[in-house]
């Protein structure tokens, strides 16, 4: 297919590939877990390798299998000599050294020419992108293509460096509980080594066969020495004991089900791959030459029973096409690597898209600077992040450490959803039953994300005389209790009239009290719910301009909140500029839809402008569609029955 490349440029190819990957994957540190990764280096750093929690007040003492402590360590003192950059860079390096260990298989053991291995790795790489985050799976997927490209090595030719798997798993064991791969493949090849000798008499394979089976006991022995011993084993059967629980908590522990167009997008990959694989087989009718990948096709079954096996289930599946890719007729590939490309590129577009950070920055150091006092509140996401930035001085009532909290919290926080439907009475009940007074909560730390149970515990505590809101921005809320841990901090910051995550955000005829609390905290910590409450009431008083500016401002502050949008629109259609207003609401849409009151105004403003019903009319319907918000559906069915 592609002779006439001469292999200068080819090779050209391959480097600019590799380098166009490790710039890519240069990202944003998203993962939640990084930050109890790094409190947990700094722990193991100074005390040793311990076996008991010491970062919740809620487990404190309670068994902890730190089952990923080579890793936390590493990642601690990589951040004490480079900072998060470091991090971001290492991340970036250890995906090109698995796609390079991908190269090398393709290339030196499958003989395919550069521009087929770039295809391949250019698949994997666009299919697995969100995987590529600041995790021990990062390391320990190096681990586990390193020592499958020394095994295979060994299946494909007779130069035997299994001895260097060791190290590598030993390195594996502490990193990271996928440790388990190792065993299966070196099984695996050992039981198709002995079937191929059963098949041909010959000693070669006898020979491997031997090899493998000792390699495969010696490398089961290391995965069980100190420091871990067998904590990697009682932590996997505990995982799964505990399953039902996993995949209810945790996104990346559902099946690939639950996400409807990563089922389909894999389901088709899957698809066309092994029909392709089992085209290929039946037509060249060599059967025992394809036996090696048999171990790759678990891979592949694995991604349905959780999302965090999509990983493994792609490489599988680049592994299968890179098997028959020198089989496959020359205008299949160009057809094919078409599709590769333009394929990646769309789906890398779509996961290069920025996302939107929900670390509680801001809440943490005011916790800090003010010193608050007493237990916290807070979820799970949250957790790590906190316990990062507050630890020792604050212990944190959950993080994403699953194997301390399964038994206990996590159920408990899984109530909250299940009981999300209660009545605000009821629910208020619940949630001092099972938390604020069962653990002696003294503030509480809530995400404010919409459509999020956590809003609805804002909400309660917004109107519990019992609790104070003391601090908001744009992403999380902090409110204290009136136990006289805190009065001092609830005197300075508490406030009485200003609700910014309510429906109406002021108490009902305290204008002037609640703008009063919104300028204070804007003071404090500048936020978009903060300026866009403050031009609000400005644009109650009259003040058109002074609210314009500070609209604009909370548009600059948070451009992804809808709300300033929509008072802008409004001034726009003050000034009878229906065209600005009426785009203004579109991007509101587009951010918010659903909220029912974009669709009353804009089918309205619509209808202003274009003297046109029926376009009004199915605006109006889609927010009837969209809403979940009775009062706003009410009235869209209102002005439909008008």
């Amino acid at each position: 297919m592609v002779a006439f490349i001469k292999k200068q440029y080819a090779f050209l190819i391959a480097i600019l590939f590799f380098l166009g990957t490790f710039f890519l994957s240069i990202r944003p540190l998203l993962d939640y877990d990084l930050w109890f990764d790094l409190k947990s280096g700094e722990i193991f750093s100074k005390l040793g390798i311990i076996h008991t929690d010491v970062f919740s007040y809620t487990e404190y003492g309670k068994t902890w299998f730190p089952y990923e402590w080579l890793f936390q360590i590493f990642v601690y003192f990589l951040y004490k000599a480079t900072g998060l950059i470091g991090i971001q860079l290492f991340v970036a390096l250890a995906v090109v050294m698995q796609l390079l260990i991908l190269y090398f298989i393709f290339k030196k053991l499958l003989s395919l020419h550069t521009i087929l291995v770039a295809l391949l790795c250019f698949f994997f790489f666009a299919c697995v992108y969100e995987f590529y985050v600041a995790r021990p799976f990062i390391v320990a997927y190096i681990f586990l293509t390193l020592n499958l490209f020394i095994i295979l090595k060994y299946f494909f030719t007779k130069r035997n460096f299994l001895w260097l798997t060791l190290p590598i798993t030993l390195l594996w064991t502490n990193t990271h509980g996928s440790i388990f791969l190792d065993i299966f493949f070196f099984v695996a090849y050992a039981a198709i080594a002995a079937f191929l000798y059963m098949r041909s008499r010959k000693q070669e394979w006898l020979q491997k066969c031997k090899s493998l089976s000792v390699y495969s006991g010696i490398t089961a022995v290391l995965t069980i020495l100190p420091p871990l011993s067998l904590t990697q084993y009682t932590l996997l059967w505990k995982f799964y004991e505990q399953r039902t629980i996993l995949t209810r908590f945790i996104a990346e522990w559902t099946p690939l089900s639950s996400d409807q167009l990563s089922f389909t997008l894999y389901t088709v990959t899957l698809l066309v791959v092994v029909g392709l694989f089992v085209f290929v087989v039946f037509k060249k009718k060599t059967y025992t030459n394809f036996l090696w990948t048999l171990p790759f096709f678990p891979l592949t079954i694995s991604a349905y029973i959780a999302s965090r096996n999509e990983y493994l289930g792609y490489l599988g599946l680049t592994i299968l096409l890179g098997s028959i890719a020198k089989y496959l007729d020359k205008k299949i590939w160009i057809g094919l690597g078409i599709i590769i490309v333009l394929y990646g590129t769309v789906l890398l577009q779509q996961k290069l898209q920025p996302t939107y950070l929900y670390y509680p920055v801001n809440a943490a150091s005011f916790v800090e600077k003010y010193r608050l006092k007493g237990n916290m509140f807070n979820e799970y996401a949250y957790g790590g992040y906190l316990l990062w930035r507050l630890y020792p001085e604050q212990k944190v009532f959950i993080d994403g450490r699953s194997d301390v909290y399964l038994d206990r919290e996590m159920p408990e926080v899984l109530k909250i959803s299940t009981n999300k439907n209660l009545s605000d009475k009821a629910f208020q009940s619940f949630m001092y039953k099972n938390f604020f007074d069962k653990y002696h909560m003294s503030f509480a730390i809530l995400r404010t994300e919409k459509n999020s149970v956590l809003r609805k515990i804002g909400r309660i505590l917004d109107t519990d005389p019992s609790w104070s809101l003391v601090m908001w921005d744009d992403t999380t809320e902090v409110y204290v209790r009136k136990d006289g841990k805190n009065d001092a901090i609830i005197k300075q910051f508490g406030t009485s009239f200003a609700t910014p995550y309510l429906r109406d955000p002021y108490v009902a005829d305290k204008q002037e009290q609640a703008l009063s609390e919104y300028l204070k905290m804007n003071s404090l910590i500048p936020s978009a719910h903060s300026s866009n409450a403050i031009g609000f009431i400005l644009l109650q008083k009259g003040q058109f301009e002074e609210a314009r500016k500070r609209f604009l401002e909370a548009k600059t502050l948070d451009p992804s909140f809808e709300s300033p949008y929509m008072n802008l629109a409004e001034l726009s259609a003050k000034d009878g500029d229906l065209d600005n207003a009426i785009s203004l609401y579109q991007e509101a849409k587009d951010l918010a839809p659903d909220r029912g009151l974009i669709y009353i105004r804009l089918g309205q403003l619509t209808l202003e402008k274009t003297q046109d019903l029926q376009e009004a009319k199915q605006i109006w319907e889609d927010g009837v569609k969209n809403t979940a918000d009775a009062d706003a559906k009410k009235q869209l069915e209102l002005l439909l029955s008008r």
